[in-house]
């Protein structure tokens, strides 16, 4: 049974971190962003377990989303969350 995704992504602006909530019990979880009005993704975090990253990026609007792997699966990504990059 695939792992469900992070959630709760959040984006500390004074230390440039971006958040989320983990999930019990994965192997590495996957982390992707792009600004708003573009249609390509980017990786923002993969192939640990932590439960944050640097995110050092021009101000603007982002929209972030993760997914979870456990025991060789990776599951669904998580909704789009927007992070407000000032």
């Amino acid at each position: 049974m695939p792992a469900p995704p992070p959630k709760n992504f959040t984006y500390d602006s004074q230390n440039k971190i971006l958040s989320w909530d983990g999930v019990p019990d994965v192997d590495e979880y996957e982390v992707v962003f792009k600004l708003l009005i573009s249609p390509s993704w980017s990786i923002a975090y993969n192939g640990g377990t932590n439960t944050e990253c640097s995110f050092i990026h021009e101000p603007g609007v982002y929209n972030v989303k993760g997914k979870s792997k456990k025991e060789e699966t990776w599951g669904e990504y998580s909704k789009v969350y927007d992070i407000n990059v000032t």
